[in-house]
């Protein structure tokens, strides 16, 4: 999967990932 600038990505509950970081990432979370 590839995200961009500009895209809102959500993840199901309990999702075990890695992720390969190319270039610096702003994060926004939304707990509720």
């Amino acid at each position: 999967m590839r995200i961009q600038a500009g895209d809102l990505v959500t993840f199901p509950a309990g999702l075990n990932c890695t992720w390969e970081v190319r270039s610096p990432v702003r994060k926004h979370y939304r707990f509720g």
